[in-house]
């Protein structure tokens, strides 16, 4: 955009960019932070909270905010994190391969 005389695309975009970006990490923290009401409840009453976000993890002391990824999640993280990694570092065959994609829609 900038080589074609469109600079205030370009800042458009970069602003955009911070802006979603301030927007999404604010969602990833909801996500995966530990704020739960059933974190300072006894065990008898974390049985019965509506929805026990703690499952599966067998705490001591209930009072402990503990934070608890599945393994299929830490698994599916782990692997799309290595797989962005190595199109980062060896980008050319899918760039060939987006190419012959290209000439083959053509």
């Amino acid at each position: 955009a900038v080589r074609s005389g469109y600079t205030w695309l370009a800042v458009v975009g970069v602003l955009n960019s911070v802006f979603s970006l301030s927007y999404y990490f604010k969602i990833i923290q909801q996500m995966y932070s530990v704020k739960t009401e059933t974190a300072n409840l006894t065990l008898d009453e974390k049985s019965r909270a509506p929805y026990n976000s703690l499952r599966g993890l067998r705490e001591v002391n209930p009072t402990v905010k503990k934070s608890y990824f599945s393994p299929f999640l830490t698994t599916a993280v782990v692997i799309v994190l290595l797989v962005i990694i190595f199109i980062g570092l060896y980008p050319s065959p899918f760039a060939n391969l987006a190419q012959e994609a290209i000439t083959f829609l053509k």
